[in-house]
């Protein structure tokens, strides 16, 4: 085994069978690919990868990134977790196998710490197990890899779709409510548009304790887009709670300096043509 890494035990989780591995550090491994197999991910890889990045200040203390032995004697490129790891990703995964998959691997690694397992022989193996393990091995990889072409080629779809949308959308039955609230606000304060929105900001977050910068980053995240690309406000508008929360933080503000009355903040509508008084004709 490469990087001195060693196969200790191969273990059967439903139908799939899962290798453990052990390093010099005593640590006991599991691949990315293992991992989302049994967490029943379509794309394994694909999945790992994006809890990884969004946990990676925690993932990338407990993965390592080796290469192992195929059965054909050729290197092949992966990553693998500790069991601290594997615990990690079940606890963000939201998959119904997650609690199973890892109370099966505590299981697995406290056999192992007990000596309570046989370690599984590293050569001579049998040359039909071989000659199978290589060609799941070969299918897997090329299942694998075809289908994370095809997310990425529905990722870069999707975002091309979120960016055209985004750029061309008409404002918001919501916005278009709000705005003139906003224009009251900046003509009482007596500032621009980019000074109102830093302090609703900062009123959200101490109020509500929340990261906006945090939120607007999930929001360009999961919406395949860049940052500069999007605004803070339009991942406020897309979380219900949350603009739920601005248009009270803005409804009290026009209340407590006098520019809207309570029942005109209850009853409060855009001016339209209907509202003009009607002409007497004599």
């Amino acid at each position: 085994m490469a990087n001195n890494l060693k196969l200790i035990t191969s273990e059967t989780f439903g139908d799939l069978s899962c290798n453990f591995y052990r390093n010099m550090n005593d640590d006991i491994l599991l691949t990315r690919e293992q991992i989302g197999l049994a967490l029943e991910y379509k794309n394994p890889n694909s999945s790992m990868s994006m809890i990884h990045k969004r946990h990676q200040d925690r993932l990338d203390p407990l993965s390592v990134v080796t290469k192992l032995l195929s059965t054909d004697g050729k290197e092949y490129e992966t990553m693998l977790y500790t069991e601290r790891g594997v615990m990690e990703i079940c606890r963000w995964s939201n998959k119904s196998k997650a609690n199973q998959f890892m109370d099966w691997v505590w299981d697995i690694v406290e056999r192992y710490r007990n000596h309570e397992l046989t370690t599984t022989p590293q050569i001579n193996m049998d040359p039909i197990t071989e000659s199978i393990t290589s060609m799941s091995q070969a299918i897997t990889t090329l299942i694998t890899n075809m289908a994370a072409m095809q997310q990425d080629i529905q990722d870069l779809k999707q975002s091309q779709r979120n960016r055209y949308l985004l750029e061309n959308r008409y404002p918001s039955a919501w916005y278009k409510k709000i705005a003139p609230k906003y224009k009251m606000l900046m003509e009482y304060f007596d500032c621009d548009r980019k000074e109102l929105y830093s302090s609703i900001y900062k009123e959200l977050e101490d109020t509500y304790d929340v990261d906006i910068n945090q939120i607007h980053e999930d929001y360009c995240y999961e919406n395949h887009l860049l940052k500069e690309e999007c605004y803070p406000m339009n991942a406020i508008e897309h979380d219900a709670k949350l603009r739920d929360a601005l248009t009270l933080l803005i409804d009290n503000s026009l209340i407590k300096y006098g520019l809207k009355t309570e029942e005109e903040i209850k009853n409060f509508k855009r001016e339209t043509l209907f509202d003009r008084e009607p002409i007497n004709e004599k």
